[in-house]
C-alpha cells in the first residue's frame, strides 16, 4: 500500500483502463495487487464525473487528499454538458464588481417556496450562503461566468452565464476538467461501481467493473455523485410509473446507480417520486430548448397560433399550460433572438427549425391560421413596447420584428429527479434513522432535500458545485483524520515495543 495522500493501482489496471485527457500513469503513485484484478488504495474515491463529482474530486485534492474518479460512461460531464441556462448565485465578487444586487433572503425564500415542505431549510441555507463563493472558485480556475443577468421580471441579478459564445454547462465542465488534469487526478472511464464495501459500519471503498475486469477500491472516504435517474426506466417504473415512458432530456447515464449503491448500505431517501419537467424539449430527441431562448424574446404559441402562457414563468406552470394546450407548442423566435442565443443558432443548424420570411409565411409552414399568428405577434409587440403584456411578462429583449422568423415544435420532457439520498449540510449520507454513515458523502442530483419536490430555475448547477465542494472537503477531512489516528496508534505501538 502507498503512503498517505496517494493513489495506487495494479499493473493490470494500468494496461487495460485508459485515463481521461491523456493523464499519464505518472499521476498515480505506485501499483499494488495482482495481475488478475486492479486494487486501488486512495484517500477519497469519487463516483461520477459530472459537475458535482469533478468538483468534489478537486476540492478533496486541494484539501490534501489522494483522489481518484470512477465514471461508468465513455465521456465525462454527465447532464451538466447539456446545461444551457444559468447558474444562480448571490454574494459573488463578480456581482460586487459590477454593482449588481441580489438578495440572499429573496433567493432562499424562493427556493423554499418552490420546493415546499420537502426542501430542507438547512441544506437550502448553506447552498445560498456558499453560492457566491462557488462562482468565485470557478472563476478562479478560469471558468467564464462574467455575464450576470436579472431573474425575469425582477431586479435580482443572480443568473450567471458565460460572456463568450458558449453554454454554461460546457464552460463549467471544461474548466473543471482542466483543473483535474492540472492536479493529476486519475479518472477511470467505462468503469461502473457495483457495490460499496463496509467494515464495522464504516464505508471503506467499493467494487467496480471496467474494460479490464473487476477492480477493488480501498478508500478512506467515498463520494457518490452519479446524478439522478430521469433516464433510468427501472427506477422510474418503481417510483413514478406514470412517467416511465416519457422522453427525457438526460444523458443515457442518468439511471440512478448511486441510489442503488446507497440503498444497499442503509441510506435514507427523500422524495423519490418527485420529478421536474423541462417544458420545452425537441419531441423525439429530448434535446433541451433552453429557457435562455425564451429569455431573449422567443414566445410559445399553440396549434392555433395563439399565445397561452408567460414564457418566463416557472417550468411547472409552463409544462401544465402546454399539456392543456394539446401537449405541444411552437417556439417562435426572430433574427434578434438567434443572434443573441447560441443555443438557438445550434437548433437552427441541427434540429430542423422552420424558417419563414414573415409571420404569414411562417404560419403557412407550421400549419397554423395566419391571421392568428399575425395577431399574436402584433399583441406581443405592443406589450414589448409597454414593458408588460397580458400574460404578465415583463422582460422583452426582442419584439420579434426582425426577419426571418423561426419556429420549432417543443413539448415537456423529463428533466430532473429532485428526490434522492438524504444528506446533512456537511454532505454526509444519512441512514434511515437520520444518522451519518461514516465515510460516505453525496452531492448533486443524486441527493434529495436540497430543492424539495420542485426545483427553482437555474439552481441545479448551484447545488452541484456548492455541495460538490462541501462533500470533497469533508471527505478529505475524514480521510485525514483516519490517517492521524493511524499515525498515533502506530507511534503508540512502537513506543510499547521499546
Amino acid at each position: 500500500m502507498t503512503t498517505a495522500k496517494h493513489v495506487s493501482r495494479s499493473p493490470a489496471s494500468a494496461r487495460r483502463v485508459p485515463l481521461l485527457l491523456g493523464l499519464a500513469a505518472a499521476s498515480v503513485a505506485a501499483w499494488s495487487g495482482s495481475v488478475f484484478g486492479a486494487v486501488y488504495h486512495v484517500d477519497v474515491a469519487v463516483i461520477g464525473a459530472g459537475s458535482a463529482g469533478l468538483t468534489a474530486a478537486i476540492a478533496a485534492k486541494e484539501a490534501g487528499a489522494g483522489v481518484i474518479i470512477f465514471e461508468k460512461m465513455p465521456m465525462v460531464g454527465g447532464n451538466t454538458l447539456r446545461a444551457s441556462g444559468h447558474l444562480a448565485a448571490v454574494g459573488s465578487k463578480l456581482q460586487e464588481k459590477q454593482g449588481l444586487h441580489a438578495d440572499p433572503e429573496v433567493f432562499y425564500n424562493e427556493i423554499l417556496e418552490m420546493g415546499g415542505k420537502s426542501a430542507d431549510p438547512e441544506l437550502v441555507r448553506r447552498m445560498v450562503a456558499e453560492s457566491g463563493a462557488a462562482v468565485d472558485w470557478l472563476h478562479g480556475m478560469g471558468v467564464d461566468l462574467g455575464r450576470v443577468r436579472a431573474v425575469p421580471g425582477t431586479k435580482e441579478y443572480r443568473l450567471f452565464q458565460p460572456a463568450a459564445d458558449t453554454t454554461v454547462g460546457s464552460e463549467i465542465i471544461n474548466g473543471l476538467l482542466c483543473r483535474v488534469e492540472m492536479l493529476g487526478i486519475p479518472v477511470q472511464m467505462d468503469s461502473r461501481v457495483v457495490e460499496l464495501t463496509m467494515k464495522n459500519g464504516v464505508v471503506t471503498g467499493f467494487k467496480a467493473v471496467g474494460p479490464g475486469g473487476e477492480m477493488d477500491v480501498d478508500a478512506k472516504a467515498v463520494v457518490i455523485a452519479t446524478g439522478g435517474f430521469a433516464s433510468g426506466v427501472d427506477l422510474l417504473e418503481r417510483f413514478m410509473p406514470e412517467d416511465a415512458n416519457q422522453v427525457s432530456t438526460n444523458t443515457p447515464g442518468a439511471t440512478g446507480d448511486g441510489l442503488i449503491l446507497a440503498e444497499a448500505v442503509g441510506s435514507g431517501f427523500v422524495d423519490l417520486d418527485a420529478i421536474h419537467y423541462h417544458p420545452t424539449a425537441v419531441p423525439l430527441t429530448g434535446r433541451i430548448v433552453p429557457e435562455a431562448i425564451r429569455f431573449e424574446g422567443a414566445i410559445l404559441v399553440d396549434r392555433r397560433g395563439r399565445r397561452f402562457v408567460n414564457e418566463l414563468g416557472t417550468s411547472q406552470d409552463i409544462t401544465e399550460a402546454i399539456r392543456k394546450a394539446g401537449g405541444y407548442a411552437w417556439l417562435v423566435a426572430d433574427r434578434t433572438v438567434a443572434a443573441a442565443a447560441v443555443q438557438m443558432r445550434s437548433l437552427i443548424m441541427h434540429e430542423g427549425v422552420i424558417t419563414g420570411r414573415d409571420e404569414m409565411d411562417l404560419a403557412q409552414r407550421i400549419n397554423v391560421p395566419p391571421a392568428n399568428l399575425r395577431a399574436t405577434l402584433t399583441d406581443y409587440r405592443v406589450g414589448a413596447a409597454r414593458g408588460q403584456d397580458a400574460f404578465g411578462r415583463a422582460t422583452f429583449l426582442s419584439d420579434l420584428s426582425k426577419s426571418p422568423l423561426y419556429a420549432l415544435r417543443v413539448r415537456p420532457a423529463l428533466h430532473t429527479t429532485t428526490g434522492g439520498i438524504t444528506i446533512n449540510r456537511d454532505a454526509e449520507v444519512l441512514n434511515a434513522k437520520g444518522k451519518a454513515i461514516p465515510g460516505l458523502y453525496a452531492a448533486g442530483e443524486v441527493t434529495g432535500g436540497v430543492h424539495g419536490r420542485q426545483r427553482l430555475e437555474d439552481t441545479a448547477l448551484t447545488d452541484a458545485v456548492v455541495y460538490g465542494r462541501v462533500a470533497g472537503q469533508n471527505a478529505a477531512a475524514f480521510a485525514n483524520a483516519l490517517h492521524a489516528t493511524a499515525a498515533i496508534q502506530a507511534a503508540s505501538a512502537d513506543e510499547h515495543k521499546h
